[in-house]
C-alpha cells in the first residue's frame, strides 16, 4: 500500500477516457477496509475514494469504468442555494501521473447535513437527532428511497446491500442519498455483471439466505426495500420482529423461516408488537407488505413510489393531519397513534387536509421524480 499524500497530482477522466483535470489531495476524512475518502484541494463538492491495495484496484476498475458509462438518472436537488447529489456515484476515474488506476472521484455527500435512515426511524433516535416528528415525512422519505431505488432499477443496477445505515437522510427536505455505490451490482455493457460482494442481517430475503452477494440481484433490493418502507412507516418495527412464547428467534431467523409477523396467516407462536399501527393502513399497502413478505411476487421499486407518493404529495389530500395531535397523520382510516397511546381514535370529521391545497414542497432541479413536505 503506497503513502497516498507522496504521489502527487492525479489525474482524473471521464466515461470517455478523457483527461478532465488533475487534482491534489488534501486530507482524509474516512476511510474502511478497501479504500479512504479524501477532500480535494480546491472542490468542496466532491470526494475521492482511493483504493488501498493493488487487488483491489485490480477489482474495481474495469466496475468504476462501467459505473461512469451507465449512471442512473438521478436528478440532483437544491437547498439553501447548495447542490445535494442523491447517490454517491463515481463522476471521474483517478489515476497517478503514471496511469495507474487509484480510485475514482464522487459527489460529496454533506453529511453534516444529513443523518442516517436509521436514525428517522425511532421516536427516541428522532429527537436524539433533532429529525422532525410528524409522521408526514416519514411517509416522503418512504416515497424518496423507493424513487431513488426505482431508478437504479432502469438503469440496470441493483444495490443488494441495502439498509438504513447506508442511506443518508437531509434534514431539511427529507430527500435521501445513498452511500457506496461501488458495492451495488453493476450490469455493464454487453450485459457484463459486477457483483456486489456484501449484505446485511436482517434485510436478506428468504430465498438469498444459502447464497452469497454475487449471486443475487434487484429481488433481493424489493425485500430489503419492502423491510425499510414498512420501518419507516410503523415506528421503527421490523416485519420479522415479534415475541415468542418459548425459544426466542433472531430476526435474521424469522425471515429464514417466512415468518411474517404481520401475516393474513401469522405464525401462532409469535406475537406482535403492540406498537403497530399497521391496522391503520389502507389495504393496498398491507397487500404489498404480504406480497413482499411472504410470496416470490413483490412489489417494485416503482410500484412502491407509485403507491407512496400519493400520499406523500401534499396536495394530494389523501394523507390527513390528525386533529388531536399536531405531530399524528393518518391515511383516512383513523389514526393508528392516537389509538395506540390515547386508546380513542379521532374525530374524522374534525381532520384537516395535510398542508391545504395550496404547497407543493418541491425544491426539485429540474424533472425530478422526488418529493418533500418542506
Amino acid at each position: 500500500m503506497a503513502d497516498i499524500s507522496r504521489l502527487g497530482p492525479l489525474n482524473l477522466y471521464d466515461a470517455a477516457g478523457s483527461l478532465l483535470t488533475s487534482v491534489r489531495i488534501k486530507k482524509r476524512i474516512a476511510g474502511g477496509a478497501a479504500g479512504d475518502i479524501f477532500t480535494i484541494d480546491g472542490d468542496d463538492l466532491n470526494l475521492l475514494k482511493i483504493f488501498k491495495y493493488e487487488g483491489d484496484r485490480e477489482k474495481y476498475h474495469s466496475k468504476i469504468i462501467q459505473m461512469l458509462l451507465h449512471p442512473p438518472a438521478i436528478t440532483p436537488f437544491i437547498s439553501e442555494e447548495q447542490l445535494h447529489h442523491q447517490l454517491s456515484w463515481p463522476n471521474a476515474r483517478c489515476t497517478d501521473k503514471s496511469g495507474r488506476f487509484l480510485g475514482y472521484r464522487m459527489p460529496r455527500i454533506p453529511l453534516e447535513n444529513s443523518e442516517s435512515l436509521e436514525r428517522l426511524m425511532q421516536k427516541r433516535m428522532r429527537v436524539i437527532a433533532g429529525l422532525p416528528e410528524f409522521y408526514g415525512y416519514r411517509v416522503t422519505c418512504a416515497a424518496n428511497v423507493s424513487a431513488v431505488l426505482k431508478a437504479i432499477h432502469k438503469a440496470g443496477h441493483s444495490v443488494i446491500d441495502l439498509k438504513p445505515q447506508n442511506i443518508q437522510v437531509y434534514r431539511d427536505s427529507m430527500f435521501i442519498a445513498l452511500l457506496d455505490s461501488d458495492g451495488f451490482r453493476i450490469v455493464g455493457s454487453d450485459n457484463q455483471i459486477y457483483p456486489a460482494h456484501q449484505f446485511t442481517p436482517e434485510y436478506i430475503a428468504p430465498e438469498a439466505i444459502k447464497r452469497t452477494p454475487e449471486e443475487l440481484d434487484f429481488q433481493q433490493d424489493l425485500f430489503a426495500l419492502a423491510v425499510i418502507i414498512f420501518r419507516l412507516l410503523n415506528n421503527g418495527l421490523h416485519p420479522f420482529q415479534g415475541a415468542m412464547a418459548r425459544k426466542q428467534l433472531t430476526i435474521q431467523e424469522m425471515v429464514e423461516r417466512n415468518n411474517y409477523v404481520y401475516a393474513e396467516r401469522a405464525p401462532r407462536n409469535v406475537t406482535p408488537s403492540q406498537m403497530s399501527i399497521l391496522g391503520s393502513f389502507p389495504k393496498q399497502f398491507k397487500d404489498y407488505f404480504e406480497k413482499a413478505f411472504t410470496t416470490d411476487e413483490r412489489p417494485t421499486a416503482e410500484q412502491w413510489f407509485s403507491l407512496l407518493s400519493d400520499y406523500a404529495d401534499p396536495t394530494s389530500g389523501r394523507l390527513m393531519r390528525c386533529s388531536n395531535h399536531e405531530d399524528h397523520a393518518h391515511f383516512g382510516l383513523g389514526c393508528g397513534f392516537c389509538s395506540l397511546v390515547q386508546s380513542k381514535a379521532p374525530n374524522q370529521k374534525n381532520a384537516r387536509i395535510l398542508f391545504g391545497k395550496t404547497q407543493t414542497g418541491s425544491n426539485q432541479l429540474g424533472a425530478s421524480p422526488l418529493m418533500s413536505y418542506i
